[in-house]
């Protein structure tokens, strides 16, 4: 999971929406190992404070879903049994896992969501493993979904899946469609600052924007980023460190933690690419396949490598 605090969201929510604009209402939930926050501005109160709760309740439920420490969770069930039996699943996850399969595919592993057990062979996960048996445990080749009969299988034991690296995106394209659904025309949402949800714009001002700050190591000038309408990811290799002090983001083809790169963001028209992208860029060091639309940002060693589109919204008006 990318680590918090890694973007500067000052000035993403306007310092003068005082109400004068308009009501703004903001709430905060922990979830998914983070803190997730939303800034919801519209002309009543009530009801965006409904809407607020009810994408409050959303999360929680996608961190009830997809969380590998409550074993009550629909991808823990998985994990546990799904090398005896197929499992089946709710569409929701399907779809999720099949999007994961297809990332796995387009980046020629890079993003793989099988990558459990050399998470818990570096130290970031309980019991310890062995290095060469979660090699062996890796990759999703060895998962078997099947859409129709909506259940998921692992081909040997061991296998575990783990959707750190793009819950929260899932979670906020919920969130997104939740709060379309309500009314709400303009929105900021995060979690952990890393992965990001704007709808519409501040007042009187053209997009939500954030800075990404230099990457620890490299003296880059930050970069401002607008946002309207889209998602945006990011993914550094710091926050959390494995065992030996390296980096918590694993790279599963090497079966290590990711050497080399910076920080990757993608902003994208959904939370699941970008999040999906931002990871994959990361460990892959360049733009991965993506939609055309997707803006990626790369810190280089004396610039950021900025692609895609200038527009600031890609997404839903």
């Amino acid at each position: 999971m990318p680590p918090a605090d890694v973007l500067d969201l000052d000035r993403a929510v306007l310092p003068g929406w005082d109400g004068r604009e308009g009501a703004c209402v903001r709430l905060g939930v922990a979830a998914m190992g983070t803190r997730f926050e939303l800034l919801l501005g519209g002309e009543d109160p009530i009801r965006l404070r409904g809407a607020g709760e009810a994408a409050i309740d959303e999360i929680l439920r996608w961190h009830a879903m997809l969380s590998c420490f409550d074993k009550g969770s629909e991808i823990a069930r998985v994990n546990e049994a799904a090398a005896q039996s197929p499992v089946r699943v709710g569409p929701e996850l399907m779809r999720l896992l099949l999007a994961c399969q297809r990332a796995w595919e387009d980046s020629h592993g890079a993003f793989d969501i099988s990558v459990g057990p050399l998470l818990h062979a570096w130290g970031l996960r309980e019991p310890p493993l062995s290095l060469d048996e979660a090699r062996a445990r890796t990759g999703m080749h060895q998962v078997e979904l099947d859409a129709t009969a909506g259940t998921v299988r692992f081909a040997r034991q061991g296998v575990r899946l783990d959707l750190g690296g793009v819950g929260k995106g899932a979670a906020l394209d919920s969130v997104a469609l939740l709060l379309r659904e309500a009314g709400v025309t303009r929105a900021f949402v995060h979690g952990g600052t890393s992965s990001v949800l704007a709808i519409g714009t501040p007042p009187d001002q053209p997009a939500w924007r954030v800075r990404l700050p230099s990457p620890p190591g490299l003296d880059l000038p930050p970069m401002d980023v607008d946002l309207r309408n889209v998602s945006l990811s990011v993914s550094a290799p710091s926050g959390r460190l494995s065992r030996d002090g390296r980096a918590h983001v694993i790279d599963p083809r090497r079966g290590g933690p990711v050497e080399g790169s910076h920080a990757a963001c993608v902003v994208a028209p959904s939370g699941v690419e970008a999040e999906i992208g931002s990871t994959a860029m990361l460990v892959l060091g360049y733009r991965p396949r993506l939609s055309p639309t997707c803006r990626t940002f790369m810190a280089g060693p004396a610039a950021w490598k900025v692609e895609g589109e200038d527009d600031a919204d890609l997404g839903s008006t």
